[in-house]
């Protein structure tokens, strides 16, 4: 049974080139210096794995890192809508940017050298090795209400669930395969939102995200949360509806990075 294609939202579409993750792990904290105190959201994420915020400021701009100005400026400004952009960049030295009427995509790359705002040299060479995607965020607007929510409502997956305890007390479902020992997915609810971890290591990616999220404060009321523990991989997304906008932040590598970027979301500039 094939459920990846149905857990990813609409909104994340635009950057399916970050979507293929290599392995990733949650490791021992590593809390960014920033220009304010960090939100409670920002902190909590910051627990569910490392998180090396990039500080460099731009002049007039100083509380956005560097780089992602730098990515914004570059297109032209046709979004017709809020333009939301963290002001935490966890990884990435490299950007390519895509803004339309409709739409807009961030996208990060770690390349071995720092390549200019879409230059052709990211995504090919040793700038488009499954290690060097990075982070991701940006925005869909929907015309219709149906879609929106598609976008950011969880699709339960055919079959009885099965009660899934995980640490905290938390007690999720899980949906396993005919003659199979793992499960395919766990999902549960947290306040508004459905996560959804999928894969081989589900069940042990669900147990280390769910104590971290318990306590999460989530950048909007309602929305959905989805890692891919295939193959050891964490490609993380979150997609919340702001209005007929769909929202989002995803991280190739690391939950925790994703997590630090949806609660750093604020209006640009």
């Amino acid at each position: 049974m094939n459920i990846m294609p149905r857990l990813w939202p609409a909104a994340l579409a635009l950057v399916a080139v970050v979507a293929a993750a290599c392995g990733g792990t949650l490791s021992a904290p590593h809390t960014p210096t920033r220009t304010r105190p960090p939100s409670r959201a920002a902190s909590t994420a910051a627990r569910a794995g490392a998180v090396t915020a990039t500080h460099h400021h731009v002049t007039g701009n100083g509380a956005w890192p560097r780089l992602l100005s730098l990515g914004i400026t570059a297109a032209p400004m046709t979004f017709d809508g809020a333009l939301v952009a963290p002001t935490v960049l966890p990884r990435g030295n490299s950007a390519t940017v895509s803004i339309t009427a409709d739409t807009y995509s961030v996208a990060f790359y770690q390349c071995p050298t720092a390549e200019a705002v879409n230059s052709p040299a990211i995504g090919v060479g040793s700038c488009g090795t499954l290690a060097s995607m990075a982070e991701a965020f940006g925005a869909t607007r929907y015309s219709s209400s149906a879609a929106l929510q598609q976008a950011t409502v969880y699709q339960t997956p055919p079959g009885q669930p099965l009660p899934a305890p995980l640490l905290g007390g938390i007690m999720a479902q899980q949906w396993v395969a005919p003659g199979a020992t793992a499960p395919l997915e766990v999902a549960w609810q947290n306040a508004g939102w459905h996560v959804v971890v999928a894969g081989p290591s589900a069940f042990a990616t669900a147990n280390q995200l769910a104590p971290v999220l318990a306590h999460y404060h989530w950048p909007s009321p309602t929305g959905l949360l989805t890692v891919d523990a295939s193959g050891g991989t964490r490609h993380t997304s979150l997609a919340w509806a702001v209005g007929d906008t769909v929202y989002f932040t995803s991280s190739s590598h690391h939950p925790a990075h994703a997590l630090a970027m949806a609660a750093a979301m604020k209006r640009y500039p």
